[in-house]
């Protein structure tokens, strides 16, 4: 008999690989959205009588909260405390009523960890330097609250991971962007801002594999999930020319006295690995297929 799995914040590339995963599993899939479209039915996620009637009418084995707007800015602190924090309290709360044995994952960040360059582990000082750092460490209280009550609530901390549907404004989609279109003879030349920084580019379906790992065992609760290799922006721009048989340095063109949001972002994967997750796409093969998508995408416009 398939588990019924529910999604919240199924919109995003996260949504889209975790849905994936489930259903291979045999999972009975119910995805929400904020708003409706192909990819689920539109429920604010903030909302308590929405999501508990949801929650009573399915009694779901698996909960997954992905909602959020990924933005450290201040301008959506409201928004990102809805969706965060009381879409953490409305699903818990719900779920301690009607689902009490459910299987809750809640996404979280490597971003609420105090950054001193080294790889970030699980119990590392906490920092409230952004409203986004903030709202995640509010919810990850919550989680540990309800936890206490008998609760299965498991929060991963999640780094960088990518794919082709990540926004059009991530580093990463702009780069295997620009890359596509030198490759296609659409421009010549890449702009890109501070070469230097360093993180992680593991595939978001591997992102995804790991948080199943996480809510199907009972001895880790809060882990951070990431594969724990560094790479700088040049490594993976040069991977992604690569791929296409180009040279970097004949079209690149670095932004002066650009100012990133941070030198280094890495995990420290131990514990995400002691439960028998690895990652399966290595750092080549993701900006392969990232460059190819974009390749496809323009061609497939074209015919």
């Amino acid at each position: 008999m398939s588990s019924p799995s529910i999604i919240f914040g199924a919109g995003g590339q996260d949504g889209f690989y975790l849905r994936e995963h489930l259903l291979l599993l045999g999972h009975k899939v119910y995805s929400f959205t904020h708003h409706a479209g192909v990819v689920g039915s539109a429920v604010d996620v903030s909302d308590f009588k929405s999501v508990s009637n949801i929650i009573k009418e399915i009694k779901p084995d698996y909960i997954f909260h992905l909602a959020a707007r990924s933005s450290t800015r201040h301008e959506f602190i409201l928004e990102n405390h809805k969706a965060i924090v009381d879409g953490a309290l409305s699903i818990l709360e719900s779920a301690d009523i009607y689902a009490p044995s459910a299987r809750i994952f809640l996404a979280s960040s490597g971003l609420i960890f105090k950054n001193t360059g080294q790889p970030v582990k699980e119990v590392d000082e906490y920092v409230t330097n952004t409203a986004y750092a903030m709202a995640r460490l509010e919810a990850l209280q919550i989680a540990r609250y309800y936890r206490q009550r008998g609760r299965n609530a498991f929060v991963g901390f999640l780094f960088n991971h990518e794919s082709p549907l990540r926004p059009t404004n991530s580093v990463a989609r702009k780069i295997s962007s620009n890359v596509a279109d030198i490759h296609l003879g659409l421009q010549k030349t890449m702009s890109i801002g501070n070469v230097n920084v360093v993180k992680e580019w593991m595939w978001a379906g591997d992102a995804t594999a790991a948080m199943l790992h996480l809510v199907n065992q009972n001895e880790l609760f809060d882990v951070c999930i990431g594969d724990g290799i560094g790479r700088s922006v040049r490594d993976y721009a040069v991977a992604c020319c690569e791929s296409v048989g180009i040279s970097l340095d004949d079209y690149l063109i670095e932004i002066p006295d650009y100012q990133a949001e941070y030198s280094i972002l890495v995990s420290d994967s131990d514990k995400i690995r002691s439960l028998g997750w690895a990652p399966k796409v290595d750092f080549e093969n993701v900006a392969r297929r990232m460059v190819g998508s974009e390749i496809s995408s323009r061609k497939s416009c074209k015919a």
